[in-house]
């Protein structure tokens, strides 16, 4: 598999940017209040040990979400270790709108906030997903 290394450099000027123009799609920093409902949904739209992921990452102030009358995607990051993203989720009967995508920049923007100056994407799949809008190294393992 293959991991990406992406330049923290600007993503909460590009996250802003995004969320300008999204209209009723909200996405943001999963509020503790809010963690075990997401979890429950990643649960049941992809595994449980997304789920897991996502609880570690949420639980340490590090999960994101999306809303659209209801959760419809997930993020994380610093799991499975610190300055790595993911796990990323999206519903597939909203995908292709550009909710992956805000959800990476949102979630790439809180870890450059944080200090971290590069940002690892662990066994990608999609990577013709993350090269619309990333500069990246790929990286073997």
């Amino acid at each position: 598999m293959k991991d990406l290394a992406v330049k923290l450099d600007g993503f909460p000027q590009r996250f802003a940017e995004w969320q300008a123009v999204r209209g009723l799609l909200l996405v943001q920093r999963t509020e503790p209040s809010m963690v075990q409902a997401v979890a429950d949904w990643v649960r049941s739209k992809f595994s449980r040990g997304w789920r897991n992921q996502y609880l570690s990452a949420a639980t340490n102030g590090h999960g994101f979400h999306a809303s659209l009358n209801g959760v419809v995607g997930f993020a994380g990051y610093d799991t499975p270790r610190l300055g790595f993203f993911g796990p990323l989720g999206v519903s597939e009967d909203v995908r292709g709108g550009g909710i992956g995508t805000g959800l990476t920049l949102a979630a790439l923007a809180a870890m450059e906030a944080d200090g971290y100056g590069f940002a690892m994407i662990h066994h990608v799949g999609p990577i013709p997903f993350y090269a619309k809008f990333l500069k990246f190294t790929v990286v073997n393992t």
